[in-house]
């Protein structure tokens, strides 16, 4: 049966949120002193979701719809006062207490990451010098109010709602199709609206707390995949830093938040961080410690055609196959991408052996004689196509990102591209470059979608990891028994 919009919040409505048990503990000791530390106990009281929800929505129901919604803990703890402490903290549940380890475990983890977001995005608005980064806290902390009331109603859908793509378009589309009715944003919009809690509604604000969230949930992933590495480029447009700055300073902010939580006994994601992602070795040929001593050929004898050195030619084919093995490798994950997905052109885009050009090697177009087969130029000048070489990137070029970077890309290549926007990756083996793969509709009239970009940066990183294994193999190929 479809639930509508109303249903969903009949059901979530009386969610009572657990808070932590060393919270609760911290607590009962301030209130049994004879002084009041109204900071204090908003220091702790921030810290821990469940509490922070439970206070913020006793104090705005209070309040006069027309009033301005409270966001600060420390003005909510001080209206409300230490005799409301006192009457209900024994009667919030506690977290350590739910009935089920697997929904306990899964809202730690729900609240390990607001605690991670609620960092970030203050790092953020730090960055674009908001004037008031404690709000956004607070937003970022009510973004999941939703989903925290979904945990303890519905955890089956909770957990599909934690697997939704952490940030764009892709989202909503994907959120409809487990409500049907509704998605998660407009829920948690809802329930903010019937608790009279606040939400921000300056769109840069807005977009801070999203990537501030989006940020803590694919940490828990992976902190070097493609989507993270898409975050950061975000955030560093947000915030106009480099990408290696914002990479950096993220690191550094979930170092420190493990350090102050590591108290809470919550997940932490930025334990992986310790470790980079793992490398294999390639497996070598076991050689046998007996050796074979032979005595040098005499005059009269053959030589042994096998024993005799390479030549530069026999050298340059083994090079060709390496080559070879990598193109087939780039076509083969080429054809999937552009029949799996609805992208008109697919393109690998090649660095000459000298180093001096990049001209196009491999071109799957839809349209007959494209003019993007003459694409030819300089990759060392400062232009797109050179700037990708420096460093992996992987971009997706829309209309404003082109108007914005025009100088980037001269006149005649961009005649050459012919395409509105485009997807664009450099593609490194090991340390070296050794091209770029490039893919758009043309103008076919089909705009990118999300799950196209998701397509690419997938297909991009499939070409990576498989030509890393070939150069492996070719490595093995060279150990002599």
């Amino acid at each position: 049966m479809l639930l509508s919009s109303q249903d969903w919040l009949k059901r979530l409505q009386e969610a009572p949120f657990p808070i932590l048990s060393s919270s609760a503990k911290q607590i009962q000791e301030i209130i049994h002193t004879q002084s009041t530390n109204y900071t204090k106990l908003a220091n702790i009281i921030r810290h821990d979701p469940g509490f922070s929800l439970q206070i913020l929505r006793a104090i705005n129901q209070t309040l006069s719809r027309k009033k301005t919604p409270i966001f600060s803990i420390n003005q909510a703890i001080s209206l409300l006062g230490m005799s409301w402490l006192e009457e209900h903290l024994d009667a919030l549940p506690r977290l350590n207490e739910m009935q089920s380890n697997a929904q306990q475990q899964a809202l730690a983890e729900c609240y390990s990451r607001i605690l991670y977001a609620t960092d970030y995005v203050t790092y953020i608005a730090h960055q674009c010098r908001d004037p008031r980064p404690d709000e956004l806290a607070t937003a970022t902390l009510l973004e999941h109010t939703a989903e925290m009331a979904l945990w303890l109603y519905e955890p089956e859908i909770a957990r599909r709602v934690s697997q939704l793509p952490c940030y764009g378009s892709n989202r909503v589309e994907t959120s409809l199709t487990i409500f049907q009715t509704t998605t998660i944003e407009q829920l948690n919009h809802a329930l903010l609206t019937l608790w009279n809690l606040p939400h921000p509604s300056d769109e840069i604000r807005v977009n801070s707390v999203k990537l501030a969230s989006a940020i803590s949930q694919a940490s828990t992933k992976n902190w070097y995949s493609n989507e993270m590495l898409d975050l950061l480029n975000k955030t560093a447009e947000q915030t106009q830093q480099t990408v290696d700055e914002v990479a950096s300073n993220i690191y550094s902010q979930a170092a420190e938040t493990a350090r102050n939580h590591h108290d809470l006994q919550l997940a932490c994601p930025a334990y992986n961080l310790v470790f980079w992602p793992p490398f294999i070795q390639p497996k070598q040929i076991k050689t046998s410690t007996k050796i074979d001593e032979k005595k040098p050929p005499t005059a009269n004898q053959k030589k042994d055609p096998k024993s005799t050195p390479k030549t530069t030619t026999q050298n340059n084919k083994v090079a060709i196959k390496k080559v070879a093995d990598g193109t087939t490798v780039i076509t083969r994950a080429m054809r999937q991408l552009h029949e799996g997905s609805e992208l008109q052109r697919v393109v690998f885009i090649q660095l000459s052996a000298d180093r001096k050009r990049l001209k196009v090697a491999k071109l799957i177009d839809k349209v007959p004689d494209s003019k993007l087969r003459q694409f030819n130029t300089n990759p060392h000048q400062d232009n797109l196509f050179g700037l990708l070489l420096r460093k992996p990137h992987l971009l997706w070029m829309d209309r404003e990102r082109l108007q914005k970077h025009a100088k980037l890309i001269p006149e005649s290549t961009m005649a050459l591209l012919d395409s509105p926007e485009f997807f664009i990756a450099s593609l490194f083996n090991q340390q070296h470059a050794i091209g770029l793969i490039f893919a758009d509709n043309g103008h076919s009239g089909v705009a990118l979608t999300q799950t196209m970009y998701t397509d690419f940066t997938r297909t991009c990183q499939q070409i990576s990891n498989e030509t890393k294994q070939t150069q492996g193999r070719s490595a093995t190929s060279k150990i002599q028994p």
